[in-house]
């Protein structure tokens, strides 16, 4: 079989109309697949377009993941120790919907009976990455385990990361952190709706992507390493075969960008694609199976890495990936809509417009309008600390409040330090028994005076 070279491949700028459906009714001929390069590839070799392994499901199975938003601290045990016996050991942390969480008490009563060095924990990155870190790092200690051995990583969301600047974001904790050395994974996230184009859910993350891998670089970290530790969660929308030329698509623009980077590894190109099943919750019971079962069986079909899925009730639907999984031969085949004129078609358009967005930005520094024109309103950052900071509102006083007001004065005073050093305040902060709300009111004021 003939093979172009990667750098070969040509995605050439175009000045085309947001992707749209294309009509079912139309017959797609080899003819359309004319000016397509990135036919003759497989499985396992750059660009990873059909996957990123030649033997994919068989070796490696798709993880299975459950997501939950519990409402106080013994249920999220509860969801951490039921998942963590059915064999989950990658979770994401996000503690928003909690109404009682302040305390080091409260931590540990999240993770009572949860090996902390077992797990692969991703947080959030949002005003809490920091505090929250804190506390998991003196949980640890707490529990004999050493903070160098925790696992994890950052979940980011392109929408608020890139266009809208967070004070303290933690792109200095990924890259240079003595501390929590393997806490450096980066999962980057999308839209998560079903009415953003493809490839402006791609060129937001690849533009995200790019900026990480040139801080990485700056950091005196080598290419090979930085890839490696990326991963998108992209949205898998109702039109089967146009989502599954977008997770195609995302492989292959991916690894063409890595390549500008002259890896040693031709493995650093691979892009590990993990997503999120969300049902609407206006469906009934079979029409919520029906589109968890489309969604999912796409995800497949495209290649992904790991399903998640929020809580759900009824038993069919939590079990369509692990039923999809186990009970069917889906594991035996890669890419099956490979070679199909319709997918190709579409895996190549979507990667050509997304290119060519992603060449916008790197020639004038911004996002392309067609992008800009789609991204929310931006919180100013005093609101967003003002909210989390009253979600907070229960009231600990048995501590030592001297303590407590110096450690929490000696973090204000470095308020041009680096996250690192800001991380390392704040667990001081939580070993002099500071609730999370205290630690936070004062990254407010950190804010404000920046």
């Amino acid at each position: 079989m003939s093979r172009k070279n990667l750098q070969h491949i040509t995605l050439i700028n175009t000045k085309e109309k947001v992707t749209q459906t294309l009509d079912d009714d139309l017959v797609y001929t080899s003819d359309v697949l004319e000016d397509v390069q990135h036919l003759d590839f497989a499985a396992g070799i750059p660009p990873f377009l059909r996957g990123i392994s030649s033997t994919m499901y068989l070796t490696s199975p798709w993880k299975n993941l459950k997501l939950d938003t519990p409402k106080n601290c013994e249920e999220y045990n509860l969801f951490l120790k039921t998942q963590f016996k059915a064999g989950q050991r990658q979770f994401l942390l996000d503690f928003k919907s909690l109404i009682n969480l302040e305390t080091l008490s409260d931590f540990k009563t999240i993770f009572k009976d949860i090996s902390l060095n077992e797990c692969v924990f991703f947080i959030k990155n949002n005003n809490q990455a920091i505090p929250t870190l804190a506390f998991l790092v003196v949980l640890a200690e707490s529990q004999s385990i050493k903070p160098d051995t925790l696992k994890g990583g950052f979940y980011i969301n392109v929408t608020k990361h890139e266009l809208h600047t967070h004070t303290l974001n933690v792109d200095a904790l990924i890259f240079s952190n003595s501390l929590l050395p393997n806490f450096n994974k980066i999962e980057i996230s999308g839209h998560h709706n079903n009415t953003t184009a493809p490839e402006i859910e791609l060129t937001c993350m690849l533009i995200s992507g790019y900026n990480f891998l040139k801080k990485g670089l700056d950091s005196g970290i080598l290419i090979d390493n930085i890839a490696k530790r990326i991963s998108f969660n992209l949205s898998i929308g109702l039109h089967h075969f146009t989502e599954i030329a977008k997770l195609r698509a995302a492989r292959l623009v991916w690894s063409k960008l890595v390549k500008t980077f002259n890896p040693k590894q031709d493995h650093a190109l691979a892009l590990h694609i993990n997503t999120v099943i969300q049902p609407s919750s206006s469906l009934n019971t079979c029409d919520t199976l029906t589109q968890i079962t489309l969604q999912t069986t796409t995800a497949i079909f495209g290649g992904v890495q790991s399903i998640s899925q929020p809580k759900l009730t009824h038993d069919s639907h939590k079990n369509v990936p692990l039923y999809l999984q186990k009970e069917t031969q889906i594991i035996r085949t890669i890419d099956p809509w490979g070679g199909s004129f319709y997918v190709e078609k579409q895996t190549h358009d979507i990667a050509i417009k997304t290119w060519n967005l992603f060449e916008t930005y790197l020639k004038t520094g911004q996002y392309p309008d067609l992008i800009q024109d789609r991204q929310p309103l931006r919180d100013t950052s005093k609101s967003i600390y003002k909210s989390e900071v009253n979600a907070l509102n229960n009231t600990f006083t048995a501590h030592d409040q001297k303590a407590v007001k110096l450690a929490l004065l000696n973090l204000k005073k470095h308020i041009n330090d680096t996250p690192e050093n800001i991380l390392k305040l704040c667990i001081s902060a939580v070993k002099k028994q500071a609730t999370l709300s205290e630690i936070l009111n004062n990254l407010s004021q950190l804010s404000n005076e920046n």
